[in-house]
């Protein structure tokens, strides 16, 4: 016969439910924050709490609900290509941000409620910090955007000229007038066009990207609980439309670049020419005094030895 299954008894099916629905509402009654987090605190869906330092935290089970949030770096890429700058010149770039959620109290909260995870955040970068950096790169001209130091490679060739004497001391220019004067020539014209080029320049790709970092984080931290850590122009290159004129103004710079060392070299070069006629015609002249010195000397010792021999007695 059949052996009878044994019955639970209704009592003890009761009392394991009640104590697994007694472990899943302990479970559901605390939270941990890991040190790169942060936690809202939703209640039916609406933020009323959050916490921003790691730990074990309490809520009310079923009602209230932690909404986790990355606390780390991340990073922002915009591309952009052929954006004018103020003098209509095209450029491609690639700028990168390091932002975070904002620390501050209410930052995470703003963060939750304005956007809620990173796909949605770099939608709103890309609507306020590409429009920021677009609208600096249409107000400034091409030097500002891709120089980061008012340096002028004139002011730099002109000390490099002068240390192409050290090994010849004749065309140094505390010897050297001429070679001095056009030094100094150079100099004032590279001062010039320093001048020149900083006056058209404005301010420095550094300044500009300072700019645009300040405007955006004030948007940012207001609406949607973002920090912005720093903004880089990544890559950053002339499009293919302006390259062939700036290569062209490049080789200008350098022909006349060219053009001065070799006229200072032709006027060292003269220098050291005229000192080694110099110094040659020297040597030459103090040996033919020495010929002529020794050969007079020879002229009267054989004169000597000749007289001696004919007064010398033949017996």
């Amino acid at each position: 016969s059949d052996t009878p299954t044994p019955e639970i008894p209704t009592g003890r099916i009761i009392a394991i439910a009640l104590v697994l629905l007694l472990l899943f509402t302990a479970s559901r009654s605390f939270f941990i924050v890991r040190p790169d987090q942060f936690v809202v605190v939703t209640k039916f869906g609406d933020p009323v709490d959050e916490k921003r330092e790691s730990g074990i935290y309490f809520l009310i089970p079923f009602i209230e609900d932690p909404r986790y949030l990355d606390s780390r770096v991340r990073g922002w890429d915009d591309v952009a290509q052929n954006t004018n700058t103020a003098e209509l010149k095209p450029i491609d770039f690639t700028a990168f941000a390091r932002w975070v959620i904002d620390p501050s109290e209410g930052g995470p909260t703003r963060f939750y409620t304005a956007v809620g995870d990173d796909r949605r955040a770099h939608a709103g970068m890309d609507s306020i910090v590409t429009k920021r950096i677009q609208a600096a790169i249409r107000e400034h001209r091409l030097a500002s955007i891709v120089r980061d130091e008012g340096r002028s490679f004139d002011a730099r060739a002109s000390s490099d000229l002068e240390a192409l004497f050290v090994d010849y001391p004749e065309c140094k220019p505390k010897q050297n007038e001429e070679i001095r004067t056009m030094l100094s020539e150079y100099e004032k014209v590279a001062q010039e066009r320093a001048q020149s080029a900083t006056e058209d320049a404005g301010a420095l790709r550094s300044e500009i990207v300072a700019d645009i970092l300040k405007s955006s984080n004030v948007i940012l931290l207001r609406d949607f609980g973002i920090q912005i850590r720093d903004l880089h122009f990544k890559y950053l290159n002339y499009s293919p439309q302006v390259h062939a004129q700036i290569t062209t103004k490049i080789t200008k710079d350098r022909a006349r670049d060219i053009a001065r060392y070799n006229k200072l070299g032709n006027v060292c070069t003269g220098k050291i020419r005229q000192v080694k006629e110099t110094q040659l015609g020297s040597i030459v002249g103090e040996r033919d005094r020495t010929v002529r010195e020794l050969g007079g000397e020879a002229v009267a010792q054989a004169i000597k030895i000749k007289a001696e021999a004919f007064n010398r007695d033949p017996g």
